[in-house]
């Protein structure tokens, strides 16, 4: 059986040092290791907080971030490969 289900929606076109959307979000995904797009450490600083200033509390920010040796570097430490505190910023929020 199949259903057409019509979704509502508005599209943002920004850089991601650049978000700035009028709400916040329980969830935001960064797709298919887009981060690494953006290849300036102080912009990739940028988008980190971008995205954490939009997080709901208690929200979750969902990406990739591979490294060379595989997996996700820092993951343990909770740090990216440019420094940005996942830990503190989840903690900071609650």
């Amino acid at each position: 059986m199949r259903r057409h289900v019509q979704l509502g929606g508005r599209l943002a076109i920004q850089e991601m040092q650049d978000l700035d959307l009028p709400r916040r979000f329980r969830t935001i995904c960064v797709p298919s290791s887009s981060f690494q797009l953006v290849l300036d450490p102080a912009d990739a600083s940028q988008a980190m907080q971008r995205f954490h200033n939009h997080l709901e509390p208690g929200g979750a920010l969902l990406m990739s971030c591979p490294s060379r040796a595989g997996g996700c570097a820092g993951r343990s430490a909770g740090r990216s490969p440019i420094g940005a505190d996942y830990a503190a910023a989840a903690s900071s929020q609650r």
